[in-house]
């Protein structure tokens, strides 16, 4: 039986029935030190050795882990190759439930419409005032002063008619008479007047009324256009806090996008350990622990000659096939004689997990 111990190779030749042992420490040939690869990019993927017609053996997987959970086969398991025996099922499940939140919130905001404002309606122009008309007003003037100066004019004619009669010794009953109609053309001429003043009174409220409408029509205008300078402001405003809010949804899906490629490049890196052979768990032993992990035996009865199967693809958990999954590792395989097959990995936590798995005497384990 060959055992390895710190990179070299001890034999130990068992020799006749009497039980008469030699031993002898051979100094390792270039053929017989394992060979260790230049590392890979991760993840790498370490093959099971090749198989060898000594099939069925017992092996020893060193490996370390986080917590006994997570070890997912327990002695008596019969597993398959492939199967993953490790996993970090606790930061597997909190990194996927961050996952989920993000994308959940992301889709949220994604789906989330940020309608543009509608432009402020151009209200209609108001319309000129027309130019301003007197004529009626004019006209009522222009007669009411025709009979005013008719009425004086009578009026005057019947004093003269009365003077004459006063001088030429008339009868009284004719002065008398001349003298009332003296008096109505006096009062008709008062009335004509009074209609004359009337007329020029409606020219003057007709032009201040015109100049009232002239002034609200100003107003009108000017707050028309404080209006309409009031909504294109309030216009470009909301304009600015929709560009506002569209910057943010941009800013909030980038970083959500980036929270959600960091959660998958942590989920790339959660290693697997996955049996390289068909085999049944015989004794699983801690062996120590070492600040965070524990160091961890499982002694396998390996059935080391199982049918091929192609490389896998990385995973993230989901399965796959045989082998040791290691994110940033590398991994190597060597054959020492003709019968004894090993992986020696460097031994590393299992976020960068890695193990080995040597050959055990079977009665040394029993």
């Amino acid at each position: 039986m060959n055992i390895t111990i710190n990179g070299q190779w001890l034999s130990i030749i068992t020799c006749g029935i009497i039980s008469f042992s030699v031993v002898a420490l051979a100094q390792p040939s270039p053929r017989e030190i394992a060979q260790t690869p230049e590392p890979l990019p991760p993840p790498a993927i370490l093959q099971p050795p090749p198989s060898s017609p000594d099939a069925n053996r017992t092996l020893r997987l060193k490996l370390q882990v986080r917590a006994i959970d997570h070890l997912l086969v327990k002695e008596g398991d019969t597993i398959k190759q492939g199967q993953v025996i490790a996993d970090q099922i606790d930061d597997r499940t909190r990194l996927n439930a961050q996952k989920l939140s993000i994308e959940e919130s992301l889709k949220r905001i994604q789906d989330g419409v940020i309608l543009d404002p509608i432009a402020p309606l151009t209200p209609p122009a108001l319309s000129a005032l027309p130019n301003p008309t007197y004529a009626a007003e004019e006209a009522a003037i222009t007669k009411a002063k025709t009979v005013v100066e008719r009425a004086t004019e009578k009026a005057k004619l019947q004093q003269r008619m009365l003077d004459l009669l006063r001088t030429s010794n008339a009868l009284p009953e004719m002065v008398e008479h001349e003298t009332v109609k003296l008096g109505d053309a006096i009062a008709e001429s008062e009335a004509a007047m009074a209609e004359y003043d009337l007329a020029k009174g409606r020219l003057l409220k007709a032009q201040a009324d015109y100049q009232r409408l002239q002034y609200d029509h100003s107003v009108n205008l000017s707050r028309a256009i404080e209006e309409q300078s009031r909504a294109a402001q309030i216009y470009q405003q909301r304009l600015g806090e929709v560009a506002e809010q569209k910057r943010i949804k941009e800013s909030q899906v980038s970083q959500l996008k980036l929270q959600l490629q960091a959660i998958d490049d942590k989920l790339s890196l959660l290693a697997q350990i996955k049996s390289p052979y068909d085999a049944t768990i015989r004794r699983i032993r801690i062996i120590d622990q070492v600040g965070n992990f524990l160091n961890v035996e499982l002694v396998l009865s390996a059935n080391t000659n199982p049918s091929p199967i192609s490389t896998p693809s990385p995973t993230n958990g989901d399965g796959g096939s045989g082998g040791f999954t290691r994110p940033g590792g590398g991994g190597g395989t060597g054959r020492t004689g003709s019968t004894t097959p090993e992986i020696s990995p460097t031994s590393e936590p299992l976020e960068s997990s890695g193990g080995g798995i040597e050959d055990v005497d079977s009665d040394e384990d029993q």
